[in-house]
């Protein structure tokens, strides 16, 4: 692509994602005010998170479908651990063509290490060797109007019924303690069902994951103490495509993706070798990759994000 292309992002958008702030240098790049000018034309565009029923309400998104442009989809970060220290500038935020998961197109294929050890670096982050023990199998849970669900939803239901037919596929392979994780915003009554079956429990510390800054925004992102913990007594980990899957693939714990578009996939296991899990999969290029999907806000502010990402069209 040449110069001159115009890409218009949202202001009440990033005022949800907490960032009312944002503003962006690059020439190519520009925030605007649906109310104040609706149906605006450009040639791309940027949405937070991916269209789903959560947003049936806000006209923008059906507004992007229509309009038949290419847009990319802004949405939290994949490496969360530590994620939200220091300037707000610093954060790492996840942004790509088209969708946030695996359908999304990152122009991040064999990427070279360098953004790896960056956020490696800045966020303190320590990948494990992969390991065989721990007492439980960790179910974490997800919210249940998160987008990135809808898809358990069309699949399955509900949440309920996901995660009981998830503990019957589990129970065919161990008789391990199985621990749910939910989150704040978990309906109870996706899980109450579940927590009556023989050796199934409750997590008690999953409310706790308190902030750094006193921010409810930053509390929502990490897992928290309670999490570290948890994962620290896992023997395998089986969740949907909560981000809480890459925890534990980084700290070298068997992990069971469900959701085929989960971004965590390439580095997980079939659910029936969860007592035998292989311990030689090569997570190298996986984290290489995944970093170039992670962008702090001042790149993307400046653009270079989306330099990066011009490649893909």
């Amino acid at each position: 692509m040449g110069s001159g292309m115009k890409v218009l992002a949202f202001k009440h958008h990033f005022k949800g994602s907490g960032l009312a702030q944002i503003q962006f240098s690059h020439p190519e790049l520009e925030i605007v005010d649906w109310w104040d000018n609706p149906y605006p034309e450009a040639d791309h565009y940027i949405i937070v998170n991916i269209i789903s029923k959560k947003f049936a309400e806000d006209p923008v998104y059906k507004f992007v479908i229509d309009s038949g442009k290419p847009y990319m989809v802004f949405e939290t970060a994949v490496f969360k651990r530590n994620a939200r220290r220091g300037s707000w500038e610093t954060w790492h935020w996840r942004l790509g063509w088209w969708h946030l998961l695996g359908p999304g197109k990152f122009n991040n294929e064999n990427s070279p290490p360098d953004r790896w050890l960056a956020i490696k670096e800045q966020q303190n982050l320590e990948i494990l060797p992969w390991r065989k023990k721990g007492k439980h199998i960790l179910i974490p849970l997800q919210k249940n109007n998160d987008s990135v669900v809808e898809s358990m939803m069309d699949r399955y239901g509900s949440m309920r019924e996901w995660l009981n037919l998830t503990i019957g596929e589990i129970r065919k392979y161990t008789d391990r303690p199985i621990l749910i994780r939910p989150t704040i915003k978990t309906n109870k009554l996706s899980y109450l069902e579940a927590a009556k079956q023989p050796g199934v429990s409750i997590s008690e510390t999953y409310t706790d994951n308190p902030s750094t800054d006193g921010t409810k925004f930053t509390r929502n992102i990490e897992g928290g103490p309670g999490l570290l913990t948890e994962l620290a007594d896992a023997w395998a980990v089986v969740g949907y495509n909560t981000s809480t899957l890459f925890e534990s693939i980084t700290d070298g714990i068997p992990t069971v993706s469900l959701d085929p578009d989960a971004l965590t996939v390439p580095c997980s296991i079939d659910l029936k070798d969860i007592e035998n899990p292989s311990l030689d999969i090569d997570r190298t290029q996986w984290l290489y990759d995944m970093a170039y999907i992670s962008w702090t806000m001042d790149e993307i502010q400046r653009g270079i994000a989306w330099e990066h990402l011009k490649g893909e069209y």
